[in-house]
């Protein structure tokens, strides 16, 4: 049996392939009596998107807690503005709900997108209040990335932080072809306030000259020093709940039709992911590829999301 054009990423572990899609069930729509009734409802959906909105900023207002008491501080914040501590906790307990599967799905994605491409380069970017503002930081920066990516075929990820002195870094990880460098990297040797002792840091010559401080470290091609590259920008994504920033259109998944003998056990909800074996079949529309391997990889089509 062939499961068509499933979408396949890796998880770090083992390659998985999306065989079902299970349509979500609809809640039937109440229908109003008359007139009254649906003013009435869309009084009650103001009043409602009204409180998730108050919840939303009181949460976020208190984001130099943790845990319980961020959200004591946030009941307390919503009850100040007359609301019920019930109600209070009840919108509270939602958005805390929503911030963790969306930061969930951040991780997530970062992850599929990480283990799907090849990126050669740890790095830091921080910028120098005489070259930038911080935003034009974020907008210069994006920009120089976003033309590599075009004339060079570079490829970026990471995400923004803030450090506990306010100034804003880039952490992310690139990926840049032999030869498609721009300046030079240099070692520097310096002291390191954070860990109090002399360190040497590899630096980009053009990102300094253009930014500001710059950290490059080249990642090295071992299962292990590549998962603890991830990890570690996967941190501030839990930390910051910032956007993943990543080049357009990088992809997530390999797309290929699967055999069923590839098969080693379902996962996930509804059992609809499939776990597939490293060698597994690579089908397109019904044309044998290969099995999966570095030379039949790119033969796939892909996805970005």
């Amino acid at each position: 049996m062939m499961y068509p054009a499933a979408k396949v990423y890796h998880d770090g572990s083992h390659y998985v392939a999306i065989t079902y899609h299970p349509a979500k069930p609809r809640k039937p729509k109440k229908m109003a009596d008359n007139l009254l009734d649906i003013i009435g409802e869309k009084e009650k959906e103001e009043i409602v998107d009204k409180e998730k909105e108050a919840a939303k900023e009181a949460y976020e207002d208190s984001s130099e807690l943790k845990g319980e008491k961020r959200k004591e501080k946030a009941v307390e914040k919503l009850m100040e503005q007359c609301m019920s501590e019930q109600r209070a906790r009840e919108l509270v307990e939602k958005e805390a709900e929503r911030r963790q599967n969306q930061i969930a799905r951040k991780k997530r994605t970062f992850m599929r997108k990480a283990f799907m491409n090849e990126f050669n380069y740890f790095v830091t970017f921080t910028y120098d209040d005489e070259k930038h503002t911080e935003a034009s930081f974020k907008r210069g920066l994006i920009n120089k990335l976003c033309k590599y990516k075009k004339k060079y075929g570079w490829k970026y990820m990471g995400v923004w932080e803030i450090s506990p002195n306010e100034r804003l870094h880039f952490h992310g990880m690139l990926y840049i072809p032999e030869g498609k460098m721009v300046g030079e990297l240099k070692v520097r040797k310096d002291y390191s306030t954070k860990q109090h002792k002399m360190q040497e840091t590899t630096y980009n010559t053009f990102f300094e000259e253009h930014f500001g401080r710059n950290d490059f470290r080249e990642i090295i091609q071992h299962k292990q020093a590549y998962e603890m590259a991830i990890s570690y920008i996967m941190k501030y994504i839990s930390k910051t709940n910032e956007k993943v920033i990543h080049s357009k259109g990088l992809p997530m998944f390999l797309v290929s039709d699967i055999n069923s003998d590839d098969d080693l056990g379902r996962i996930g909800k509804y059992e609809k992911s499939m776990v597939l074996p490293d060698d597994f079949e690579c089908w397109d529309e019904g044309e044998f590829l290969g099995n999966m391997s570095k030379e039949v990889k790119p033969l796939l089509k892909t996805k970005s999301s």
